[in-house]
């Protein structure tokens, strides 16, 4: 049973960025990290049901690598390149920021920590440059071998275990001898394709991101899942308690979707359903009725007003009485 005493060990965080290979990544000490928005959000695995432990919030642009620390001696430290040029050094434990370095002349694709070199980071950007950067002496040595974009980078070669293929998610076994015996379809997941696998370092959990903005723990022996967290595709505009059950929340977000949270479940404290069907736009409004909630959302169609601030948009609210989620 998850350990719920402190609520805010449990969150509903931003969703994982989209197209990004290296977006997420696990320390040796089971801390898992990865890119949304313009934060990297931190969870521990360690326990039955991941804890949410920090964030680091300093990229001004959109996060596109996460890499931890692959040695013993510094496993408190993560690095992270960003759409705003900057590759970051962070400290864990006070996230904050160590060291960084801003000689990319265009936006950080992927990077990737040397198993060999304790100081050495490697990072790549989309015009194809690939920069050595010694943090501890803070120098930089640079190269553009491709000069075009760049969606990976590894500092040694590695053996992938794993594959998202259209929208599944695979375990392959290169020890089995029979070809058709190789490959294990994980258990029902994710709906949409995966963008990212990263594997704790005893090899026993997978987390995954997707297109369908969940964050899923899985069990690697069984290939089914252990936890999933659905996360946030866009701002909070509103939400309403269940009038019933102050613990249950509705949750209206700029994504098109609605979130609906049983924060009080000590068995499972991300117990929450994503509603999409017939949300067209930004969820606006919500209003709790005994067991149900009704939503209102901004139209379609905006239009600028020569009287509201530049960037304002004027469009109205609409209640759809046909529109109610059953919280009960």
């Amino acid at each position: 049973m998850a350990d719920t005493s402190d609520l805010t060990n449990y969150v509903l965080p931003a969703s994982p960025n989209w197209y990004c290979s290296t977006g997420t990544d696990f320390s040796i000490t089971g801390l898992y990290g990865f890119a949304a928005k313009k934060c990297v959000y931190l969870l521990d695995v360690n326990g039955p049901v991941p804890a949410f432990r920090g964030q680091f919030t300093e990229h001004t642009d959109r996060v596109s690598s996460v890499r931890f620390c692959p040695h013993a001696l510094h496993p408190g430290l993560c690095a992270s390149g960003a759409d705003d040029k900057t590759v970051r050094l962070w400290d864990v434990e006070t996230k904050g920021v160590l060291a960084n370095h801003t000689t990319h002349t265009a936006k950080v694709t992927s990077i990737s920590w040397s198993p060999q070199v304790k100081d050495l980071i490697l990072s790549a950007d989309e015009k194809g440059t690939v920069i050595a950067w010694y943090y501890n002496k803070n120098t930089v040595h640079s190269t553009c071998p491709i000069q075009e974009y760049i969606f990976c980078v590894e500092s040694s070669s590695v053996s992938s275990q794993q594959a998202a293929v259209g929208g599944e998610l695979l375990l392959w076994d290169l020890s089995t001898p029979s070809p058709k015996d190789k490959v294990h379809v994980f258990g029902s997941g994710h709906s949409r394709i995966v963008f990212n696998v990263s594997c704790t370092p005893c090899g026993t959990k997978l987390m995954t991101t997707s297109m369908d903005r969940q964050v899923i723990l899985w069990d690697v022996a069984r290939c089914q899942q252990i936890c999933t967290i659905a996360t946030l595709g866009g701002y909070v505009y509103a939400m309403a308690i269940s009038p019933l059950d102050p613990g249950t929340l509705a949750l209206g977000v700029g994504d098109n979707m609605i979130r609906v949270w049983h924060t009080t479940s000590e068995s499972a404290p991300y117990d929450a359903i994503s509603l999409w069907q017939g949300i067209k736009s930004k969820v606006m409004m919500l209003a709790g009725v005994a067991d149900k909630v009704k939503f209102g959302f901004l139209d379609a169609t905006f239009r600028h007003d020569r009287h509201l601030c530049p960037g304002e948009m004027a469009g109205h609210m609409r209640y759809h009485p046909t529109r109610e989620i059953d919280l009960s």
